[in-house]
């Protein structure tokens, strides 16, 4: 499809280029803060008990480090103050008691908090960041306002291998994170796409909406 440059103008087309970046991505879940006996009596040393379904399980980057943010339950502030922990061995968390919020999980992690100056107190709540599989690596981007839906629930964005000339592609959205989407198929990074007027392209593009 090829618009003349009153009519893009008229739709107020603007676009933007495939990005490849890192993309962090979280799973976030409770947790509660115990209380850590060394051999030498050493007291004030702490670790978070984590459990997870077994969805929850399967989605987690196994062996990394999880970010603590002591904080109320409905406090999501962004800018909480975030504690770095890492994830014990089988071997270091020794003989611990199981409860009724563990009988329905797929299975309990622990996590020793690294800075001495934690403020955490046994038996508190926290909300703990675990990294999820595949969180960290480089990624195919797009802005999300580039995707449009048909009506059969197919994806598509609008490249423009030159100026004024727009061509429906198809995608696939692995997830949406902020205002990104994350592409598992889709144009080479590089690529023009439109990531304003989309839905007018659309319309002029299919007839839907004449």
């Amino acid at each position: 499809m090829t618009l003349t440059e009153h009519a893009a103008q008229r739709l107020g087309i603007e676009t933007a280029q495939v990005t490849e970046e890192i993309v962090p991505r979280d799973l976030t879940v409770g947790g509660r803060v115990e209380e850590v006996q060394t051999v030498g009596g050493e007291s004030g040393m702490v670790r978070v008990r984590v459990p997870l379904s077994v969805g929850d399980m399967a989605k987690i980057a196994m062996g990394q480090p999880a970010r603590i943010v002591a904080a109320d339950d409905d406090d999501e502030d962004d800018d909480d103050e975030e504690l770095e922990a890492d994830v014990l061995d089988a071997d270091d968390i020794g003989d611990v008691e199981e409860d009724d919020d563990s009988a329905d999980a797929g299975g309990t992690l622990y996590y020793q908090v690294n800075d001495p100056n934690h403020n955490l107190t046994p038996g508190q709540g926290v909300r703990v960041k675990l990294s999820v599989v595949g969180s960290g690596e480089r990624r195919t981007v797009v802005p999300y306002s580039a995707l449009i839906y048909d009506l059969n629930g197919n994806t598509w964005v609008y490249v423009s291998p030159e100026p004024l000339v727009f061509i429906r592609h198809p995608v696939t959205v692995e997830f949406v994170e902020g205002n990104r989407a994350v592409l598992s198929d889709g144009p080479p990074v590089g690529t023009t796409v439109a990531i304003v007027g989309v839905p007018e392209l659309y319309g002029a593009d299919t007839g839907i909406g004449k």
